[in-house]
């Protein structure tokens, strides 16, 4: 047998969360909040569109939002970009907010405040609360029908 020349046994996980399952937990959330009506995805995002020094990160990623009873509407939230350690994230190209602004959160708790600022700002409401709305009059079109 090989001596274990690592220093540690086991190499243990990291106690936060990853950026991307902390988003992606709540993507899948907003399915069941809305009954079915809008979708969250978290997607790898296209370093070509992001500016530097942003595009650098080792993970970029976005969150889009969307409703295939809307003839698959969607629309982009925000992208991230972290690098293996996790944090810090930076966000940029955030709904209701300018393209160049970017955000930096340093650790879980920061991401997770950053987060409900998003998800709870009026422009993310009223556009989740126009795609539930347009789903149902879909829905009650088609009973009626």
């Amino acid at each position: 047998m090989s001596e274990n020349l690592w220093g540690m046994e086991p190499i243990e996980p990291l106690s936060e969360e990853s950026p991307r399952k902390i988003v992606a937990d709540q993507a899948a959330l907003l399915q069941k909040i809305t009954g079915g009506a809008v979708f969250g995805t978290v997607e790898n995002a296209d370093k070509k569109e992001l500016p530097f020094p942003f595009n650098q990160k080792d993970f970029l990623l976005a969150l889009t939002v969307f409703s295939p009873k809307l003839d698959g509407y969607s629309k982009r939230f925000f992208c991230f970009g972290y690098g293996i350690d996790m944090y810090s994230v930076d966000f940029t190209n955030i709904i209701g907010c300018n393209p160049t602004f970017i955000k930096s959160c340093a650790n879980e708790q920061e991401l997770k405040t950053f987060l409900k600022q998003i998800f709870s700002s009026d422009a993310v409401r009223k556009l989740i609360s126009a795609m539930i709305t347009q789903v149902r009059e879909l829905e009650d079109f088609k009973a009626a029908g």
